[in-house]
Protein backbone atom coordinates (compact mmCIF):
# COMPACT_ATOMS: atom_id res chain seq x y z
CA UNK A 1 0.00 0.00 0.00
CA UNK A 2 1.14 3.93 -0.24
CA UNK A 3 0.84 6.46 1.27
CA UNK A 4 -2.58 8.21 1.71
CA UNK A 5 -3.52 11.48 0.99
CA UNK A 6 -2.05 14.18 -1.42
CA UNK A 7 0.91 13.36 -3.23
CA UNK A 8 4.14 15.34 -2.80
CA UNK A 9 5.75 17.61 -5.32
CA UNK A 10 9.05 16.86 -5.12
CA UNK A 11 11.83 20.26 -6.65
CA UNK A 12 12.75 19.77 -9.82
CA UNK A 13 16.58 19.46 -10.80
CA UNK A 14 18.32 21.83 -13.70
CA UNK A 15 17.35 19.16 -16.05
CA UNK A 16 13.80 18.86 -15.35
CA UNK A 17 13.87 15.62 -12.94
CA UNK A 18 12.40 15.24 -9.87
CA UNK A 19 14.64 14.81 -6.87
CA UNK A 20 13.02 12.82 -4.37
CA UNK A 21 12.27 13.49 -1.11
CA UNK A 22 13.31 16.98 -1.09
CA UNK A 23 10.23 19.57 -1.21
CA UNK A 24 9.40 23.43 -1.14
CA UNK A 25 7.35 25.63 0.94
CA UNK A 26 6.05 28.55 -0.79
CA UNK A 27 4.97 30.01 2.73
CA UNK A 28 8.29 29.50 4.35
CA UNK A 29 10.06 29.73 1.33
CA UNK A 30 12.89 27.45 2.13
CA UNK A 31 13.26 23.56 0.92
CA UNK A 32 12.62 20.35 3.27
CA UNK A 33 13.10 16.94 3.69
CA UNK A 34 9.73 15.24 2.75
CA UNK A 35 9.13 12.60 4.57
CA UNK A 36 11.00 13.40 7.79
CA UNK A 37 9.23 13.21 10.89
CA UNK A 38 9.72 16.17 12.63
CA UNK A 39 10.24 18.05 9.69
CA UNK A 40 13.86 19.17 8.42
CA UNK A 41 14.46 22.26 7.21
CA UNK A 42 17.22 23.40 4.56
CA UNK A 43 18.36 26.77 3.26
CA UNK A 44 16.78 29.23 1.03
CA UNK A 45 19.07 28.58 -2.22
CA UNK A 46 18.82 26.13 -4.01
CA UNK A 47 22.36 25.11 -4.86
CA UNK A 48 22.86 24.82 -0.47
CA UNK A 49 19.41 23.09 -0.09
CA UNK A 50 21.04 20.61 -2.37
CA UNK A 51 23.97 20.01 -0.38
CA UNK A 52 22.55 20.12 2.94
CA UNK A 53 19.62 17.97 1.71
CA UNK A 54 22.55 15.29 0.21
CA UNK A 55 24.02 15.61 3.70
CA UNK A 56 20.89 14.80 5.59
CA UNK A 57 20.32 11.53 2.87
CA UNK A 58 23.48 10.28 3.48
CA UNK A 59 23.39 10.66 7.57
CA UNK A 60 19.37 8.80 7.25
CA UNK A 61 21.22 5.44 5.36
CA UNK A 62 21.75 2.63 7.42
CA UNK A 63 25.20 0.64 6.52
CA UNK A 64 24.68 -3.08 5.99
CA UNK A 65 26.48 -4.89 7.87
CA UNK A 66 29.98 -6.49 7.15
CA UNK A 67 30.41 -9.81 7.91
CA UNK A 68 33.86 -11.73 8.02
CA UNK A 69 34.25 -15.19 7.00
CA UNK A 70 37.75 -16.62 8.23
CA UNK A 71 38.61 -18.98 5.46
CA UNK A 72 41.07 -22.49 6.67
CA UNK A 73 44.09 -22.83 4.89
CA UNK A 74 43.63 -24.60 1.30
CA UNK A 75 44.83 -28.42 1.33
CA UNK A 76 48.06 -28.99 -0.59
CA UNK A 77 47.71 -30.00 -4.45
CA UNK A 78 47.82 -33.53 -4.18
CA UNK A 79 50.68 -35.53 -5.89
CA UNK A 80 49.38 -36.73 -8.71
CA UNK A 81 46.68 -36.13 -10.56
CA UNK A 82 43.85 -39.08 -9.49
CA UNK A 83 45.57 -41.50 -11.88
CA UNK A 84 46.49 -44.55 -10.09
CA UNK A 85 49.36 -46.88 -11.27
CA UNK A 86 49.46 -50.41 -10.74
CA UNK A 87 53.32 -50.09 -9.21
CA UNK A 88 51.61 -47.65 -6.97
CA UNK A 89 49.44 -50.05 -5.11
CA UNK A 90 51.65 -52.39 -2.52
CA UNK A 91 50.69 -56.06 -3.03
CA UNK A 92 48.74 -55.60 -6.09
CA UNK A 93 48.29 -58.56 -8.43
CA UNK A 94 47.29 -58.45 -12.14
CA UNK A 95 44.99 -60.68 -12.41
CA UNK A 96 44.02 -61.23 -16.84
CA UNK A 97 40.59 -62.02 -17.43
CA UNK A 98 40.31 -64.19 -21.29
CA UNK A 99 37.96 -67.06 -22.44
CA UNK A 100 39.43 -70.45 -22.74
CA UNK A 101 39.21 -71.06 -26.35
CA UNK A 102 36.58 -73.59 -27.45
CA UNK A 103 34.16 -73.10 -24.49
CA UNK A 104 31.11 -70.90 -24.24
CA UNK A 105 29.04 -70.41 -21.38
CA UNK A 106 26.00 -72.37 -20.74
CA UNK A 107 22.95 -71.17 -22.02
CA UNK A 108 22.11 -71.26 -18.26
CA UNK A 109 24.24 -68.81 -17.11
CA UNK A 110 23.14 -65.49 -15.36
CA UNK A 111 25.90 -63.46 -15.96
CA UNK A 112 25.37 -60.82 -18.76
CA UNK A 113 27.09 -61.72 -21.81
CA UNK A 114 30.66 -61.20 -20.61
CA UNK A 115 31.94 -65.06 -22.10
CA UNK A 116 35.59 -64.42 -20.97
CA UNK A 117 35.40 -63.03 -17.72
CA UNK A 118 33.99 -66.60 -15.87
CA UNK A 119 37.58 -68.04 -16.53
CA UNK A 120 40.27 -67.12 -15.33
CA UNK A 121 43.58 -67.76 -16.26
CA UNK A 122 45.80 -69.42 -14.45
Amino acid sequence: MGRRGRPPKFVLDPNGRPIVGLSYSKSNRCYYATYSNPRVWFARDLAKALFEFGKYENSQRQEEPVVEIPIPDLPQPLKKTGIIEWSDIPNAKKVNFQRKKGKRLSKNSTSPGDFGLRYLRG
